[in-house]
């Protein structure tokens, strides 16, 4: 006989109980209080943190590469949109002006952003990175406890997430760094939503994918969906897809929610992606800086690989430029006795996922060293659209830290397992492989040169010193480790504690000046060269030689000499401070200098610029070189050498950090930002080029537009009135006896709106690459205005996604099993 149905006494008690205690506000369902061990261990990762970059709490700055070059005069224009009173959505300062919301990089709708209004670049950059590494140390330490893990073991693989050669790596790529970050959150919440099947799971999972995508990093949107997959075959593959249905709608409402809410940045990307030139990217370069072979060694030995290049000259064949793009690939020879211990566990099966996807993405990482990438890309066209495989370095380090996590569990809750016999082998192979590599290298040394690297060079014998110490170090905490995994059953969770200290201590150390900070002084350097450069307003426009794709003719001028600085520079400081000297593209933007004839660093660039670009380096030393110049409104011209730069006007030079002196021409005839021609011709492609080019053409008479004119114009008097020049407006009084052409040196984009006399008219491709508007004869007010049809269109979507999930979120759930709210009865009843 079946059972009553009902509540039991016992049930009905309780329920009285809690009829009886006064109602909770409905954040605490929400958001719950941390226990205390939670607490403890987001302390200690704080602590981590800080002891790791104490120095930007002493007012130090960070500044390698891609910061000072890219980030901070980025930060500026963002700062001075607003500041004019502009929607931020056009840079009108790099290469004639470029999208700045469609450019991902800009992180405009990304909220952090937007401190930059209260904080100084530098101030901010040092709190971004700050609260990013705590953030994302917190997501790992949250998916291993949902794995089931204790406290301990996930703290551990938080550390050696957090301090791992390819998380530090990023921190100078901004959006790539957030993007890492927010990785862990995002595996964390698929995997909630998966199991739990809620709609309420599943929206908070839309919503960490569309904060990721708002932190500009697509590489990693991408890279993260294969963590996805990965942390649900390691998770429960069985439990996850025992119920085909409900996995398929909280995939379905997350990709919906995600889509939806992030469609003020991914819309406008896509566009601009699709315009520029970014799908025809050449696979050489979009196989740049991959893993060399000879890295791999840094996986579990702190080798300084970014110091081989001046080690000697063949050290520099490690990597495509002077750096790699990832400066550690160092993931812990401590780390690795725990990894191990995951491996040789009974139940061993999620590690074994792990592991194989640690090894599946390394072996993406070496990129053009191996069929595996390219196989790849052509199997999933839209990856083609990714560059650099070393970015999948941040997968190798995120699956380890799991696996690495794993084997701390085994440390922690079986010290007597049977998982040392294989713990002890693998300690035993790396302390013997680690110890013949150090005396290796300090025999080598000794004689001059290194294996692999050939003689050294001069300073050779500090980077063979370094490369000693560290595999010293190393040696050292596998051999502690390996004695703590003999002692293990009688040191019990102590010792085992003590392995996880060591596994992320060894990590810290490793990496503890990988980050280089400089004095905040170093944002106040103003470079001597500005001193020669024309004087505004407006500010001139400036063509700055890129010796990566701009070759002199008469004179060859590598990269890596034009970094060469002076005795007596730190390395890495004294490269970033001889490309602010130089005003390398686009850094001039720091100081509101704009530039023309910028390499495409992007491929978001219309096709029709790029040909000017390609066709500037080609005429060098020709005489048409200074006639391209003046057409495009260049002022002056840095350089580093003279040869074939004749028609241009000496400036003078100064000398800095670099070897070699910066030297400024100016460019005769150069033309205003914008100006009325009576004149136009026909002609597309290749031919308006080769018009451009004739030395007949004057283009302060005339324009070459891809159509027939509208208008016959013609000699008269014209006159120009700028009344506003703002980075998304520009606005002018006309006045002219004929019809004529505004012809203005930006960027043709359409997603500028030109009106004349406040009735819209089209906005024309002028001189091949730049914008002209048909005035007609008389006075005439033209406004041009940025304003895309998919920002537009983008934004509206997110506002009301954004506005329907949170009202989704604050309807307060109903308790499983309670009963429906009764009905009102109808009036009369």
């Amino acid at each position: 006989m079946p059972a009553p149905s009902g509540p039991s006494r016992a049930e009905a008690a309780s329920g009285a109980d809690a009829a009886a205690r006064p109602r909770e506000p409905w954040w605490t369902a929400r958001f719950p209080s941390l226990p205390q061990g939670d607490l403890a261990a987001a302390a200690a990762l704080g602590a981590l943190v800080l002891a790791m970059f104490w120095r930007l709490l002493a007012g130090r700055v960070l500044f390698e590469r891609d910061i000072a070059v890219l980030f901070h005069p980025q930060a500026e224009a963002f700062f001075t949109a607003i500041r004019q009173g502009s929607w931020p959505l056009w840079n009108p300062y790099p290469g004639f002006g470029e999208p700045m919301l469609a450019n991902a990089n800009t992180q405009v709708l990304y909220p952090p952003t937007w401190l930059l209004l209260l904080l100084p670049p530098a101030t901010y950059y040092s709190v971004y990175v700050l609260l990013h590494l705590v953030f994302g140390g917190l997501g790992l330490y949250a998916l291993a406890r949902h794995l089931g893990l204790s406290r301990p073991a996930a703290l551990t693989g938080a550390g050696v997430f957090l301090v791992g050669g390819p998380t530090l790596s990023l921190i100078n790529v901004w959006n790539h760094f957030a993007g890492a970050c927010w990785m862990p959150w995002v595996v964390l919440a698929s995997l909630r939503a998966v199991r739990d099947g809620r709609p309420r799971a599943a929206l908070v999972w839309g919503i960490a994918v569309a904060a990721q995508v708002f932190a500009g990093s697509p590489d990693l949107c991408a890279l993260t969906i294969a963590a996805t997959l990965a942390g649900w075959a390691a998770a429960a593959p069985a439990e996850i897809v025992r119920r085909p249905r409900a996995l398929a709608a909280a995939i379905g409402l997350a990709v919906l929610t995600a889509t939806a809410l992030s469609a003020g940045q991914w819309l406008p990307t896509l566009a601009a992606a699709r315009a520029g030139s970014r799908r025809a990217f050449p696979f050489e370069q979009r196989a740049f800086w991959s893993v060399h072979p000879l890295s791999l060694g840094q996986l579990l030995a702190p080798l300084p690989l970014r110091e081989v290049v001046n080690f000697s000259p063949r050290g520099g064949e490690m990597f495509d430029i002077w750096e790699p793009f990832i400066a550690s690939i160092y993931l812990g020879a401590a780390a690795c006795a725990l990894a191990a211990a995951a491996l040789a566990a009974p139940r061993a099966r999620a590690a074994r996922v792990l592991a194989l996807f640690t090894t599946a993405a390394l072996v993406i990482a070496l990129g053009r060293h191996t069929p595996a990438y390219g196989l790849l890309t052509r199997a999933v066209p839209p990856l083609a659209m990714f560059r650099f495989p070393s970015k999948v370095m941040i997968l190798v380090g995120w699956s380890w830290a799991l696996l690495v996590a794993l084997g701390a569990e085994e440390w922690w809750r079986a010290p007597s397992g049977s998982w040392r016999r294989g713990t002890l082998a693998a300690t035993g192979v790396l302390a013997v492989g680690l110890g013949a590599a150090g005396l290796i290298a300090r025999a080598a040394a000794a004689r001059g040169g290194l294996p692999f690297l050939g003689p050294a060079a001069e300073g050779g014998d500090e980077v063979a010193r370094h490369m000693v110490a560290a595999l010293v170090w190393a040696w050292l905490a596998v051999v502690l480790v390996a004695a703590a995994t003999a002692c293990a059953a009688r040191g019990g969770r102590r010792l085992a504690a003590a392995v996880m200290l060591v596994a992320v201590a060894d990590l810290a150390l490793a990496h503890r000046g990988l980050n280089a900070t400089a004095p905040a002084a170093f944002f106040r350097y103003r470079p001597e060269v500005l001193r020669l450069l024309p004087q505004g307003p407006p500010a001139p426009r400036l063509f700055v030689w890129d010796y990566v794709v701009h070759k002199p003719r008469v004179q060859e001028m590598p990269l890596a000499e034009m970094l060469h600085v002076r005795p007596g520079f730190p390395l890495a400081l004294g490269r970033s401070l001889a490309l602010q000297a130089y005003l390398y593209p686009p850094s001039y933007a720091r100081w509101g200098l704009y530039g023309g004839f910028d390499r495409d660093l992007l491929g978001l660039a219309p096709p029709a610029l790029g040909d000017l670009v390609g066709v500037l380096s080609r005429l060098n030393g020709t005489a048409a070189y200074p006639h391209l110049l003046a057409l495009g409104g260049v002022d002056a011209v840095l350089a580093m050498h003279d040869d074939g730069l004749a028609g241009l006007t000496p400036l003078g030079q100064v000398e800095g950090p670099l070897e070699r002196p910066v030297r400024a021409f100016a460019v005769p005839g150069a033309r205003p930002r914008a100006y009325l021609v009576g004149e136009a011709r026909t002609a597309q492609g290749t031919d308006a080029l080769r018009m451009l080019l004739d030395p007949a053409f004057d283009p302060a008479r005339a324009v070459v537009l891809p159509e027939a004119p509208g208008a016959s114009g013609g000699p008269g008097a014209r006159a120009l009135q700028v009344t506003r020049d703002a980075a998304d407006r520009f606005e002018a009084e006309v006045a002219q006896d004929q019809p004529g052409w505004l012809v203005r040196l930006v960027t043709h984009d359409p997603g500028w709106r030109v009106q004349v006399d406040g009735v819209p008219s089209p906005l024309l491709r002028a001189d091949h690459a730049f914008q002209g508007v048909l005035v007609p004869a008389g006075r005439h007010h033209v406004a041009i205005v940025y304003r895309p049809r998919p920002v537009l269109a983008g934004l509206a979507i997110t506002a009301v996604a954004a506005a329907l999930v949170a009202i989704a979120l604050v309807r307060r759930p109903r308790p499983a099993g309670a009963p429906p709210a009764p009905v009102p009865a109808a009036p009369g009843a």
